[in-house]
């Protein structure tokens, strides 16, 4: 968002949903709050390497590979709603996979525009 400020508001909208999910998916399976420090400690170290996955491509690279992960992002809710016995815990993981195509379909709109200049 910072290295594109002309869609800033749009790509924070996909960094929103990405956290919604997280929250939707903490409520749906409540960790043991006891565990919270020990299950979140590598958190902090996975950040570096998946950054710097993207630090040499350009903003455009990045997106497109974004919009790639939000799509099997996707899916992935997908195939796990698919197994999964619950019917709620169902309809929470379709509603992440929304989130998820909602994001790939701005992404890939916003990708279109700058590819059609």
């Amino acid at each position: 968002a910072d290295m594109l400020t002309e869609h800033s508001e749009g790509l924070l909208r996909c960094a929103e949903a990405e956290d919604e999910i997280a929250n939707r998916i903490e409520a749906a399976f409540p960790m043991d709050e006891s565990r919270r420090a020990e299950l979140e400690a590598p958190l902090p170290g996975a950040l570096k390497p998946y950054y710097d996955v993207f630090a040499p491509l350009d903003v455009w690279d990045q997106l497109r590979i974004q919009a790639t992960a939000e799509r099997h992002g996707a899916g992935a809710w997908e195939r796990i709603a698919g197994n999964h016995p619950d019917p709620k815990v169902i309809e929470v993981f379709n509603s992440c996979s929304e989130l998820e195509l909602t994001s790939a379909d701005y992404l890939d709109a916003l990708l279109a525009e700058h590819d059609g200049r």
